[in-house]
C-alpha cells in the first residue's frame, strides 16, 4: 500500500480544511511497484470544484474511487463526478478526478473533509481450459411421438404411422444403453385375404416394437448430447387385439414378433441453459430435461417368413425427457 498525505487550507469565503488520502490497494506483490504518486488537489473557488490530479504507476489497470468523510466522520457521497475515475483506469501521467461541488447542492462552509483516493489493481489468475466428459452412471427417460414410413411391401399394405412411447436409458462414461417401446396405429390400404377371410382395406394395424440399443456419445457439452446407436427389436405388426377377438381367423394375417435390426443417431437439446450448473471437479451435474431427435432406420425381416410383406421403416421421433444426474470430470 503507498499513501500520501496532503493538507489543504482554503481562504476563501467558505473554508474547508481538506485532508487527502491517497492509497493504492492490490495484491501485495504487484502494489511494491504500483503506486498513486505526484498527486495535486486544486480547487476552484468560484465554481466549488475539486480537481485531484495524480500519476498511476505500473503496468496493470486499477479501479479508482474517491471516497469523502466530514469531519464527524459520515460519509458523504460525490454525485456529480468524473474524469479518470471508475473501472479500468490505465497507468499514466496526469490522470484528473473532477468533483462539482456545487452541483451537488453541498454547502460545506467551515468544513473539515477527507478525502481518499483509492485504487484497486488485480492481478488476473492464469486462465487454464477446462473440458468435460460425462463420468460413471446415469438414467433417463423420454416420453415421445413422431412418424414412422414404410418401404418396400410394407407400404403397399400399411399407411404411415404416428407412434408413441418410451425409452429408459442408461449411461456409463461415453456409453450408452437405450431400451424403448414404440407403438405405433396404422391403417390397411388393401385388402389382405387369409383362410377363411379378408382382412378389409381401411382397417386398423397396430405396430409393436420393442427395442435395446446400444450407443456412443460422441459430443457431450452444456448444450447438446449426440450419440448413434445401433440394436435389436422385435417387430410386430397386426389387427387390433380386439378385432382379433372377434374374427376367426384373423390371427393369421398378423405378422408376428420378428427379429429386427436398427440403427440411428439421437441428439438431445438440454433446457435451461445457462442456468444448468456443471461442476469443475467430479461430482454430479444436476438434473436437467432435454428435448429429443431421434432417426432410425428399422430393418425388418418379416419377407423370411411372410412372403410378399417384405421391408423397412424410418422412424423421426420427438420426445421430452430428463435426466437423473449425470456424473462429470473435468481434464
Amino acid at each position: 500500500m503507498h499513501s500520501n498525505k496532503l493538507h489543504v487550507t482554503l481562504s476563501n469565503m467558505k473554508k474547508i480544511r481538506i485532508v487527502i488520502i491517497l492509497c493504492l490497494v492490490g495484491s501485495s506483490l504487484f502494489s511494491q511497484t504500483s503506486k498513486i504518486e505526484n498527486t495535486q488537489v486544486i480547487i476552484s473557488t468560484s465554481t466549488d470544484t475539486m480537481y485531484v490530479k495524480y500519476d498511476l504507476t505500473g503496468k496493470r489497470e486499477a479501479y479508482i474511487t474517491l471516497e469523502v468523510n466530514d469531519q464527524n466522520n459520515r460519509i458523504i457521497q460525490p454525485k456529480h463526478i468524473s474524469g479518470d475515475i471508475g473501472i479500468s483506469i490505465k497507468p499514466g501521467k496526469d490522470k484528473t478526478i473532477i468533483w462539482d461541488m456545487n452541483a451537488d447542492g453541498l454547502d460545506l462552509s467551515g468544513s473539515s473533509l477527507k478525502v481518499r483516493v483509492r485504487g484497486n489493481v488485480f492481478v488476473p489468475v492464469a486462465e487454464k481450459k477446462i473440458s468435460y466428459t460425462p463420468s460413471g452412471w446415469s438414467e433417463e427417460a423420454t416420453f415421445f411421438s413422431g412418424y414412422g414410413i414404410f418401404t418396400g411391401d410394407l407400404m403397399k399394405t400399411y399407411r404411415n404411422i404416428v407412434p408413441f412411447g418410451c425409452d429408459l436409458d442408461i449411461y456409463y462414461n461415453r456409453l450408452a444403453l437405450y431400451m424403448r417401446v414404440y407403438i405405433g396405429i396404422s391403417k390397411t390400404i388393401r385388402d389382405v385375404p387369409y383362410s377363411g377371410g379378408t382382412w378389409a382395406k381401411g382397417s386398423e394395424a397396430d405396430v409393436l416394437i420393442p427395442e435395446a440399443s446400444l450407443g456412443y456419445i460422441l459430443a457431450y457439452n452444456k448444450l447438446i448430447v449426440l450419440a448413434p446407436f445401433a440394436g435389436i427389436a422385435g417387430a410386430d405388426i397386426g389387427p387390433a387385439g380386439s378385432e382379433m377377438d372377434k374374427v376367426l381367423g384373423l390371427k393369421q394375417v398378423e405378422l408376428k414378433p420378428t427379429l429386427t435390426y436398427s440403427l440411428g443417431l439421437n441428439l438431445d437439446f438440454k433446457l435451461g441453459y445457462p442456468n444448468t450448473p456443471y461442476k469443475v471437479s467430479a461430482g454430479l451435474e444436476n438434473a436437467y430435461f432435454f428435448i429429443r431427435l431421434r432417426y432410425s432406420y428399422n430393418i425388418m425381416q418379416f419377407d423370411n417368413k411372410y412372403p410378399g410383406f417384405g421391408g423397412n421403416m424410418h422412424n423421426i421421433t420427438i420426445g421430452i425427457g430428463g435426466s437423473l444426474g449425470r456424473m462429470m470430470r473435468g481434464h
